[in-house]
């Protein structure tokens, strides 16, 4: 509870999300590392962007509930994890995350022809005060779908500039809000990874 009030002091406060955040369109601008919400999203916007979709999907939720859009541009490279903290243990929050990729990406996004590079739809665990996100881990998946599973699904890895679209979901309504704390690990130079471009020079 201590760590949680040291957050939400220093955090970039929403104090209210309107109806259009719920919105691909429109979303909260992320400014700063830690954002902190008092108020659940309520209902699905102006729009049902997502339904129709199966229970057990691994990429997208049945159908909104009480969702939140927010945006953030990446301030460094490295692997990016957050965690998502609500404020009653009581709420259940899923997410699915998208990287931005330019023009029309809503459109692409909602049709399903752009995938969300993470997804968690698990239950919440009540153990873990119902806490979800990104973690550092390594052995985890990239999706969990709904159910019993998972309440982590595994890092990515971010370039500087990079634009991320951050979908956030309360299955519950009338919810108690919500805190999200963005973690960034630098890369280090010399460490290898997935996508990292290696300069190749031929010996003549």
């Amino acid at each position: 509870l201590l760590l949680l009030n040291i957050l939400v002091a220093r955090a970039q406060q929403i104090d209210h999300i309107a109806k259009e955040n719920a919105d691909c369109s429109n979303p909260i601008i992320i400014t700063d590392t830690i954002v902190y919400s008092p108020q659940s999203p309520r209902g699905y916007g102006n729009n049902l962007e997502i339904s129709g979709n199966k229970l057990g999907d691994l990429l997208y939720f049945e159908k909104e509930h009480n969702t939140v859009w927010y945006k953030y541009k990446v301030p460094q490279s490295g692997k990016l994890t957050f965690d998502i903290i609500p404020r009653n243990t009581n709420d259940d929050y899923d997410f699915m995350l998208y990287k931005y990729k330019g023009k029309d990406f809503c459109k692409k996004a909602l049709s399903q022809e752009l995938k969300p590079i993470r997804t968690c739809i698990s239950r919440n665990d009540k153990q873990i005060k119902s806490w979800t996100g990104l973690s550092i881990n390594d052995s985890l998946k990239y999706y969990v779908h709904a159910g019993v599973g998972a309440s982590y699904v595994q890092y990515i890895q971010v370039e500087k500039g990079d634009v991320l679209y951050l979908l956030i979901d309360n299955v519950y309504a009338n919810g108690s809000g919500h805190t999200i704390h963005f973690h960034l690990k630098s890369q280090n130079p010399r460490e290898l990874y997935v996508g990292r471009m290696i300069p190749f020079r031929s010996e003549e």
